[in-house]
């Protein structure tokens, strides 16, 4: 059986939000809060501050593990707002995608610490949203102040553009939405499935994704629904650590075309919520769980892998495995091209999950 690997280890920048100092990858830690089954559990993880010359560095240390203590840029304590979150981290690389550079934000960690929650929130339905087919009423209006990246990217930068086309620029938005399950890639901007395949275009080109649906969007309302639409054919599950686990890796893209005073600018902003790392004997997954667990792991084996590789000097300029699987494939360009890409390493601080 395939173990749940390690997070990757952080880059040596000197800040976090838009990797000001030129690193292409950086890494934070989000402790999350203790969930009601873990309430009355030992939390085991101390924060506290380091300095490296002037450099200031965050160190978690997870105690009663030999050895389990780790530098990192920043780390967002349990009590950090989601606007916290966007502030400290995501809204530098908005205006990076905004210059003109792609930017990724990937969420990682083990099933049910806090991943999906961070890049998008509790939902993505507001009230401004159509009945629902059958005519009953929307769902319930979820609070603004708990969105995540993804909601608060897309007003953003839709405020962004909209300010800039007062001056006569013009832009164009369009949305792409995958979900990754096992080694199939599925469009779930779509009600049926559809092929969608990965062309390799040699050296370290970014592979294209053929057969995806690129919807034009006009704003952020708009955008959000149509991923709610999308994330309601997203393939999950129920298990021991969580009623709602995500079976897949989702990948949301949004890609924006503008014109400047410069001339015409193209950037993309990716955002991707991977599925947990598991333990099968603590998710008492059996079946078809226990496949997708099996296939969940052997693929953040190989993203863990290939990060391990692009941050070893001896083994950066050699080959790098990123065909080993479907999720580095389509993740190459984030990870070792030139995407300002953000990994939130997500994390319980429950003595129960201390080994993770």
């Amino acid at each position: 059986m395939t173990s749940p690997p390690s997070p990757p280890s952080p880059s040596k920048s000197n800040g976090v939000n838009g990797s000001a100092d030129g690193e292409n990858l950086n890494v934070v830690i989000r402790v999350r809060p203790f969930v009601e089954y873990e309430k009355g559990t030992t939390r085991v993880l101390e924060v506290y501050e380091s300095f490296s010359g002037t450099k200031r560095n965050q160190v978690i240390e997870v105690k009663n593990v030999k050895g389990a203590k780790f530098t990192f840029d920043h780390v967002l304590q349990s009590n950090t707002t989601q606007q916290q979150v966007y502030d400290t981290c995501v809204v530098g690389l908005a205006d990076k995608v905004m210059e003109g550079y792609n930017a990724t934000i990937i969420a990682y960690g083990q099933t049910g610490s806090g991943k999906t929650w961070t890049i998008i929130g509790p939902g993505l339905t507001r009230s401004t949203d159509p009945d629902n087919e059958d005519g009953s009423p929307a769902q319930e209006e979820v609070s603004e102040e708990l969105d995540g990246a993804v909601p608060r990217a897309l007003k953003d930068i839709f405020n962004r553009l909209d300010e800039a086309a007062k001056g006569g620029f013009k832009y164009a938005v369009k949305l792409q939405f995958l979900e990754l399950y096992g080694e199939t890639i599925r469009d779930l901007l779509v009600p049926s499935p559809s092929k969608v395949t990965i062309r390799d275009l040699g050296g370290d080109s970014e592979p294209k994704v053929i057969g995806a649906t690129q919807q034009s969007i006009k704003s952020a309302a708009e955008a959000l629904h149509i991923l709610e639409k999308g994330a309601l054919r997203r393939a999950t599950g129920s298990t021991k650590m969580n009623a709602e686990s995500s079976r897949s890796h989702a990948l949301m893209t949004v890609y924006i075309s503008r014109q400047t005073k410069d001339g015409k600018v193209s950037s993309k902003f990716q955002f991707v919520d991977l599925a947990g790392s598991e333990r099968l004997k603590k998710t008492g997954a059996e079946g078809k769980r226990k496949k997708e667990g099996i296939d969940i792991n052997k693929g953040l084996l190989t993203l863990a892998n290939v990060i391990s590789a692009l941050g070893d000097p001896k083994k950066k300029k050699g080959f790098v495995p990123y065909r080993d699987s479907k999720l580095t494939h389509l993740l190459k360009g984030s990870i070792g091209g030139n995407h300002k890409t953000l990994m939130i390493a997500c994390v319980s601080p429950a003595a129960s999950n201390a080994i993770e």
